[in-house]
This record gives C-alpha cells, structure tokens and sequence, in this order.
C-alpha cells in the first residue's frame, strides 16, 4: 500500500535511527550515509518518520541505554 519512494524514505530514517542510537556520528554523517546530500532535508523527513529532530531522538535514545535510569518511553515509527 505504499509506493517505492515511501518505502524507502522509510527505510533510510529507520537505518538512520539506529546509527544516531549506536554510533558516534554527526548527524550530517547519518545524513550522507543514508543518501541525502542537505542535512537539512534529511532532518525533515526523519522528524516526519519520527516525530523528532535527529538531535533530540539521539538524546532520547542515549538516556534510555543509560543503565539504572528511568527508561524513556520507546520511539514511534509515524
């Protein structure tokens, strides 16, 4: 029920997702990684898939894999 560019537009912000948890990359090398040359639109579509900027889903996602601390609520694909 979707189209080809739906699918993957999601499927590079759910990889995308998962480098901002794991790794130790800027958001602009998330962004090259997954194909989009602006960092800027890159951002936009992850905050459409996500519900969050980059930036912050990073935060999120980082306090949450902090052992003994109040786990966040779990992420929401949109």
């Amino acid at each position: 029920g979707t189209t080809f560019r739906e699918h993957l537009t999601a499927v590079r912000m759910d990889r995308a997702a998962e480098m901002l948890a794991e790794r130790e990359l800027t958001v602009r090398e998330v962004a090259h990684r997954v194909g989009y040359r602006q960092p800027a639109q890159f951002a936009k579509a992850f905050r459409r898939r996500h519900g969050s900027a980059p930036s912050a889903y990073r935060s999120q996602a980082r306090f949450a894999a902090v052992p003994g601390t109040v786990r966040a609520p779990a992420f929401q694909a949109a």
